[in-house]
């Protein structure tokens, strides 16, 4: 069963759109495994940053690059950091859950559904575009492999 480009490709592009993905105090917390008070006490400190809903509901929200700087966080001080080394870290590292989600969210390009397995289509592996990078998923590995056109 193979996915038409286009509307994979849209379906991706919608899917992982950050600009949509804001989340609750509560279901950051939830998500990210922290206590609501400990993000309400990172945020007074300056560690992670809310946004203003407007309308109806002008409760504060965590836009979805928050979710991975909490995630991160946690991370570090799990592994024994304080506070501000597990900030440092995270700041060193410059978000890169930020450059993931972007990269998924411009990289799937369709999807085939066979009895071996599933393959992604990454797109163009070379500039005259002749020659695809397709993700293949057998027994839960991935091999990569390219694909002439």
């Amino acid at each position: 069963m193979m996915t038409n480009n286009d509307e994979i490709g849209k379906i991706m592009q919608q899917v992982f759109s950050s600009d949509k993905m804001y989340f609750r105090i509560g279901e950051l917390s939830e998500m990210a495994g922290v206590s609501s008070r400990q993000l309400r006490y990172w945020e007074k400190q300056g560690y992670i940053e809310s946004v203003q809903r407007e309308g109806k509901q002008q409760a504060r929200v965590f836009h979805f690059s928050q979710y991975g700087r909490v995630t991160g966080i946690k991370y570090y001080l799990d592994a024994g950091y304080t506070l501000q080394a597990a900030v440092g870290k995270i700041d060193e590292s410059s978000n890169i859950s930020t450059y993931v989600h972007k990269f998924v969210h411009n990289a799937i390009r369709a999807i085939e559904i066979s009895e071996k397995g599933v393959n992604v289509d990454l797109g163009w592996f070379d500039e005259p575009k002749q020659i695809r990078l397709i993700a293949v998923l057998e027994d839960e590995k991935f091999v990569y492999q390219l694909k002439q056109e």
